[in-house]
C-alpha cells in the first residue's frame, strides 16, 4: 500500500511524457534535500545548518562555512534505509584543509542510490552522484564567504545512460562577538546562483530543465548557562529556505543543541516543509516533522595530549511522511564521523 501510494505518480509519469515531465520538473528540488539525510548533526536539529559555521558539516548548505575548519578534517557520512526502500542507500565523503585564514578548500563526494529493484528497471540501479570543490576566505574580520562547484550525475533507472549537469553555490557567514562568550551567526547562501538546467532524454525526446535555485536565511545563537558544578553551552539555531523558481519547498526549520555534560551533545528539531503532492489527494502538501539525536566528541588533545579529535553523530527518526495514511513509514539512521587534525596552536588550547 506504502509503495502504490509514495510512487503512484511515478508508474504513471514514465508511461507518458507530459506526465513524466512534470514529475522530473517537481523531483528535482527533492534531489537538492537529500544530501541532507546523510548529516547525522543537522538532521537531529530540523535540517537547519546554514549558520552553524561547522568545517564540513555544513559546506552543501553554505560553503562560507568552511572557514571554521581548523587545520585538516576528514569526514564520512552514513544513513540506513527505510521501511519503504528497503535497499535504500546514502553516503556522503568528504575532506578539507585550512591553508591560511584567506583560503581553505575542500572536497566533497555524495552518493544515494535505490539498490537493485524491479520498481523502475531491474537492469539500471537509479542513482546520484553529487562531487563538489568548496572555497572559502575570511575577506574581513568575522565575515566570511565560500562558493560551492558542484556536478550531479543521476541515472533515473530507465536506461544505463547517466546525465551529468553542473552548478555554483555562494554562501556568506557574519559572526557578531558579544560578553561572556556569546555570539551571533548570521548567514546566507544562493544554491545554484548559475541558474543551471538539467538535460534529460527519454523515448528520443530531448528534455531540458531548469535546477532550483535555492535562497536561504540563517541564524545562530550560542551561550553558555553557568551551574555550581559544570558550565552548559547552548546552541539555538534558525533557517528559512525558499526556491525561486519553484511554488514548493518553502521551509522553515529550528534546532536546539545542548551540552550538558562535556563533549557530549543532545539535540532537538523540528522543520515544516512545503511539498508538491502530485495532484493526489491522499499525498501531503505539508511535512512537519520533529526530530532528535546525540553527539559525542574524544578529544585526544586534552585526554593524551595528541592534536586529534574524533566527534561522532547519530540520530534515528522516524522518515517523514509523505501521505495522509496511518501507514508506518519507519526509521532511518544517521551516522557522522569528523576526523580533525588539529594545528599545534588549537591543539594546546583546553576547552
Amino acid at each position: 500500500m506504502k509503495l502504490k501510494i509514495a510512487f503512484l505518480f511515478l508508474i504513471v509519469s514514465l508511461q507518458q511524457n507530459r506526465m513524466y515531465s512534470q514529475f522530473i520538473y517537481n523531483f528535482l528540488p527533492e534531489l537538492f534535500q537529500l544530501t541532507n539525510f546523510t548529516n547525522a548533526r543537522t538532521m537531529a536539529m530540523g535540517k537547519a545548518n546554514l549558520a552553524n559555521a561547522d568545517g564540513l558539516n555544513n559546506i552543501i548548505s553554505n560553503p562560507a562555512g568552511l572557514t571554521s575548519l581548523n587545520n585538516f578534517e576528514f569526514k564520512a557520512d552514513f544513513a540506513g534505509p527505510t521501511a519503504v526502500l528497503k535497499q535504500t542507500k546514502f553516503m556522503n565523503f568528504s575532506t578539507g584543509y585550512n591553508f591560511h585564514k584567506y583560503f581553505q578548500a575542500a572536497v566533497s563526494f555524495f552518493h544515494f542510490d535505490l539498490g537493485k529493484t524491479d520498481f523502475i528497471n531491474k537492469d539500471y540501479m537509479p542513482y546520484t552522484n553529487q562531487f563538489s570543490l568548496t572555497l572559502s576566505s575570511q575577506i574581513a574580520k568575522n565575515v566570511s564567504i565560500g562558493a560551492n562547484i558542484n556536478t550531479i550525475q543521476w541515472r533515473f533507472g530507465i536506461e544505463k545512460k547517466a546525465y551529468y549537469c553542473t552548478y555554483f553555490d555562494f554562501g556568506i557567514l557574519k559572526k557578531i562577538d558579544f560578553k561572556d562568550g556569546k555570539f551571533l551567526n548570521l548567514a546566507s547562501s544562493l544554491s545554484n546562483f548559475s541558474n543551471a538546467n538539467f538535460y534529460h532524454k527519454i523515448n528520443n525526446n530531448e528534455l531540458n530543465y531548469k535546477l532550483p535555485i535555492a535562497l536561504k536565511f540563517g541564524v545562530n545563537y550560542n551561550f553558555k548557562i553557568k551551574t555550581p558544578k559544570n558550565e552548559h553551552k547552548i546552541l539555538i539555531v534558525g533557517e528559512y529556505q525558499n526556491y525561486l523558481n519553484s511554488d514548493f519547498f518553502t521551509a522553515y526549520r529550528i534546532g536546539v543543541e545542548l551540552e550538558y555534560i562535556k563533549d557530549i551533545y543532545f539535540r532537538v528539531g523540528y522543520y515544516n516543509e512545503h511539498h508538491y503532492d502530485y495532484g493526489i489527494s491522499l499525498n501531503k502538501s505539508n511535512i512537519n516533522v520533529f526530530t532528535y539525536g546525540l553527539g559525542l566528541k574524544v578529544p585526544f588533545n586534552e585526554l593524551i595530549n595528541k592534536p586529534y579529535i574524533l566527534a561522532i553523530d547519530l540520530t534515528t527518526n522516524r522518515f517523514p511522511k509523505f501521505t495522509k495514511t496511518d501507514d508506518y513509514w519507519g526509521h532511518f539512521f544517521s551516522l557522522n564521523l569528523r576526523f580533525n587534525k588539529l594545528s599545534k596552536k588549537k591543539a594546546n588550547e583546553k576547552n
